[in-house]
């Protein structure tokens, strides 16, 4: 076995025996024999009893346990030896998730457009005020264009606050916010 104080700084041993890495480090060690630590990290697991209950604390707080554990979040893209930027499946999938999500929102857009019966030389002028979000949107940068549609300041005719309010949440419960 090989113990690692995980998400220390500027740590760069490892050990054969816990005790000894968790006395040297200061810190908690886990066992990271045949792990890639880009694509783990340490993560609070609930401590369950037998019937799968969740184990509580005397003030009735659920009590855990962290571990070392795989990360899907983390196995995004890295460069390989070569420089060459290496995208894993589950990547790829989180960003064509997020693609389509995107083009939802544009689609809502549309439609909250559509009922204000907007006229063509208006519908032009939001999709160009608002060319950056669209591209944001449709590459899949769900967090940055959120960001950027809760800066816009509504003129209360093209956009509106309900219609900002109305997407962000949208956007929100994607999101798990």
């Amino acid at each position: 076995m090989n113990w690692y104080p995980v998400g220390k700084e500027g740590a760069n041993t490892t050990y054969k025996d816990k005790s000894a890495c968790e006395a040297a480090e200061g810190q908690a060690c886990y066992d990271i024999t045949g792990k890639d630590l880009r694509y783990h990290s340490v993560q609070p697991v609930a401590l369950l009893d037998a019937e799968e209950n969740p184990l509580l604390d005397e003030e009735g707080n659920p009590l855990y346990e962290y571990q070392l554990l795989e990360d899907a979040g983390l196995k995004t893209s890295v460069l390989s030896a070569d420089g060459n930027l290496e995208a894993s499946e589950a990547a790829v999938q989180g960003k064509i998730k997020n693609m389509e999500f995107g083009k939802r929102i544009l689609a809502i857009v549309s439609i909250r457009n559509d009922a204000k019966s907007l006229s063509a030389a208006d519908v032009l002028s939001i999709s160009n005020t608002y060319a950056p979000i669209q591209a944001l949107l449709l590459s899949g940068s769900i967090a940055t264009a959120k960001a950027q549609i809760e800066a816009i300041t509504p003129d209360g005719t093209l956009v509106t606050q309900a219609d900002l309010d109305a997407i962000v949440a949208e956007i929100d419960a994607y999101l798990g916010v």
